[in-house]
């Protein structure tokens, strides 16, 4: 059977300026634990809106949003900040990895702040994740040393360091060539095939 992991129901998003606009409009989907999902929608059509709003990021929407079964509608944002620590991992089209930090340092900030484990222990999960995405050699480089595809890689081994239930991404390769691209896409259905992870 499957278990709804992530559900929307009549989620609604208005801007307000410099006018009102409905972007978006009665949403309602699931999504269930080990699907690989795709939006596809032409630019501005409210895309990235819409995962923010599932990220929780944004709150300001109307309908409700649920995430393993559990409302996240009205909880404050200490509570949404530990939530998406844990159960949320996020790839972006820019990486925003900080660049003085090694790859394996970077891999391991958010599974430091989540405390739900030894520095030992952190550090061996983080060089796993690395070496899973073919970059186990690069571990101690710099990430201003990388090439975008490589530095895109270590950003998606940081949003699997704790073990999330989904993974969002906004336009994971918006800025790589096609090699790049074919290589981050086969990571992803790797990573749905092998831990049962969630990715949209």
């Amino acid at each position: 059977m499957k278990t709804n992991l992530l559900e929307t129901r009549n989620l609604n998003k208005f801007f307000h300026n410099p006018i009102e606009f409905h972007v978006l409009k009665d949403i309602n989907l699931e999504i269930y634990k080990g699907e690989f999902v795709s939006m596809i929608g032409k630019s501005g059509s409210g895309k990235s809106t819409l995962l923010y709003c599932l990220s929780t990021m944004d709150t300001d929407y109307g309908g409700e949003l649920i995430i393993n079964g559990q409302s996240m509608t009205g909880k404050d944002q200490t509570e949404l900040a530990a939530i998406r620590n844990r159960h949320i991992g996020f790839v972006f089209q820019f990486h925003y990895l900080l660049p003085e930090f090694t790859c394996l340092k970077n891999v391991m900030l958010p599974a430091l702040k989540l405390g739900q484990w030894s520095y030992e222990e952190i550090e061996v999960k983080a060089f796993q994740k690395l070496e899973q995405l073919g970059l186990g050699d690069q571990a101690l480089k710099p990430t201003i040393k990388l090439s975008g595809g490589q530095q895109q890689r270590v950003a998606i081994a940081r949003a699997l360091i704790n073990e999330p239930d989904i993974i969002l991404c906004d336009e994971p390769t918006g800025n790589l060539d096609s090699k790049n691209t074919d290589m981050v896409f086969d990571v992803f259905q790797e990573i749905v095939e092998l831990t049962g992870s969630t990715i949209l």
